[in-house]
């Protein structure tokens, strides 16, 4: 026979509690921004590789990266910057498409100089 027992809380007893069991809870991770610009991008995304890197061997190799309108696989705007224009990368869009061409793209590729 199982027997169950009932204890009134009120909201300070509960208040109580929830400052224990926080402790406890694992760390929610911090949500990832929608846009990002090109400069804190390139670790995130990009391997931490240049800004010059990226625009030729991603933006300028595969144009259909560019957001325009009718591009809905697009996630960069202004990819080549410039003239006040900052380069923005849509995240989300960014990382769909980087999982499904990361093979193609020659990591280890260098700049020319």
């Amino acid at each position: 026979m199982e027997v169950t027992m009932t204890v009134p809380m009120d909201e300070e007893i509960l208040k109580s509690i929830a400052k224990q069991v926080v402790n406890y809870l694992p760390e929610q991770p911090a949500s990832e921004p929608e846009w990002m610009k090109l400069e804190p991008a390139r670790q995130f995304l990009f391997c931490n590789k240049s800004p010059d890197w990226i625009r030729l061997y991603i933006f300028d190799r595969y144009p259909e990266t560019e957001m325009v309108e009718g591009n809905e696989k697009g996630f960069v705007v202004n990819p080549r910057g410039g003239r006040g224009k900052t380069t923005q990368i849509n995240v989300p869009l960014a990382k769909k498409w980087l999982a499904t061409h990361r093979s193609k793209i020659d990591w280890n590729e260098r700049l020319g100089r």
